[in-house]
């Protein structure tokens, strides 16, 4: 499997809120995945669940690139909040050569078709943003195989 065409720029319907310009992704999941042919298979298998999935193949070099460089410049309010401390997670993911898909599932129907898309995947970490928080939705994910 090759890589697809790759962006890291932000979907029309990710938006940075007040959270010390930090990117926050409202209404996405962000999954990490330790092998690029299980991020593909999650990719593939999305996009057979439901065509109207936006979900976008980040590689880990580019996503490490664009934490380092928010990271950098955000703002002390940043820390108040858990956008910073999940980016330096994605960051630290990133550097251990993971790969990543962003997701849009804005709606519980859309997060349920996600869940059921990665379902037997190997993914090593997944949070979805919310409006107001951050769910890691790791261990859900690896129960939804049982």
């Amino acid at each position: 499997m090759t890589a697809p065409k790759t962006s890291m720029k932000h979907p029309a319907s990710a938006r940075k809120i007040a959270e010390g310009n930090v990117f926050y992704p409202t209404g996405y999941i962000v999954a990490a995945f330790t092998e690029r042919s299980s991020a593909l298979q999650a990719l593939e298998a999305l996009q057979a669940a439901s065509g109207n999935i936006e979900c976008t193949f980040v590689p880990g070099d580019m996503l490490q690139k664009e934490a380092l460089h928010e990271l950098e410049q955000h703002h002390p309010i940043a820390i108040l909040g858990h956008s910073l401390q999940t980016l330096e997670k994605h960051l630290e993911l990133a550097r251990e050569g993971c790969d990543f898909l962003l997701i849009h599932a804005s709606t519980t129907a859309e997060q349920a078709l996600v869940i059921r898309a990665l379902t037997g995947i190997p993914v090593r970490f997944a949070v979805k943003y919310g409006l107001f928080v951050i769910e890691d939705l790791t261990v859900r994910l690896a129960q939804a195989i049982h």
